[in-house]
């Protein structure tokens, strides 16, 4: 399972799920995995709750700040940014949520950045082979190689 990085957060959590279990429900309605899908949580009932939009919110910020890994955060910056709603967050909160998304996809762009994959690297290198170059592109290149000369 994944490890939770705050047990105060988790357990302010499942006494909010526990809360929301017994509160009547008007208007528009959410449903929220109690153990979320992403991270092994499963459509059955009784890990099934609904939520106000409102509430839906709160715990998806509480389980970020519990467990605060690429599932949490992720699905947080989902919900922040959908079109439907505005969601206002704490700058505190929107600093630490896009400093996390950053690392997250800087990690995926690691493992799965075409540029960094040889396939892609020779059809790029072997596209121009034995095809001329206009005139003004090696003049510009001339010019290029000439200033990082003089900065070296």
């Amino acid at each position: 399972m994944f490890p939770i990085k705050s047990q105060h957060f988790f357990n302010k959590y499942l006494k909010f799920i526990h809360y929301c279990q017994t509160t009547n429900k008007n208007g528009y309605i959410e449903r929220h995995h109690i153990i979320p899908k992403s991270m092994g949580g499963s459509d059955n009932s009784d890990n099934l709750i609904l939520l106000t939009g409102r509430e839906h919110f709160i715990a998806h910020v509480l389980l970020w700040k519990a467990y605060r890994n690429k599932q949490t955060n992720f699905v947080l910056w989902s919900m922040r940014m959908k079109k439907e709603r505005t969601i206002k967050i704490s700058s505190k909160i929107y600093e630490q949520l896009k400093n996390e998304h950053s690392i997250f996809q800087s990690q995926r762009m690691e493992k799965n950045n075409p540029m960094k994959n040889d396939s892609t690297k020779n059809k790029i290198s072997n596209h121009r082979k034995g095809k001329p170059l206009k005139e003004e592109t090696k003049q510009k290149m001339s010019i290029a190689r000439k200033s990082i000369s003089k900065t070296e």
